[in-house]
């Protein structure tokens, strides 16, 4: 069940992705198509990663794809269907981060 506005975003984003050409590499959009939820709703199939990956692994490869993903939508040579697309990928890696329990160091 979509919950906010951002879903209803990604919903669109991934029907535009099924429908458009799309602008990028062909693994730039299939990541895109994950991170969107296109292989399930799950931190881990966002990420394409094992579904018990530990909370600290998978906020490091969360954390990468937020990275690159926000200098996509940054690039100033990327047309505009490429900005709007990293940006909509961005906030969604935004969620899964938000959804991940945070580790915290250990005490030494």
């Amino acid at each position: 069940m979509l919950t906010g506005a951002h879903e209803f975003v990604e919903q669109d984003t991934l029907v535009a992705l099924h429908t458009r050409p799309a602008t990028g590499e062909r693994g730039e959009v299939e990541e895109a198509r994950r991170l969107l939820g296109g292989d399930g709703p799950s931190a881990s199939a966002r990420l394409g990663a094992p579904p018990d990956l530990p909370a600290a692994d998978v906020r490091g490869l969360a954390l990468d794809a937020l990275t690159r993903w926000r200098r996509a939508g940054e690039d100033p040579r990327a047309d505009r269907a490429r900005t709007d697309l990293a940006r909509v990928v961005a906030r969604s890696v935004e969620g899964v981060l938000a959804a991940v329990p945070a580790t915290e160091p250990a005490l030494r």
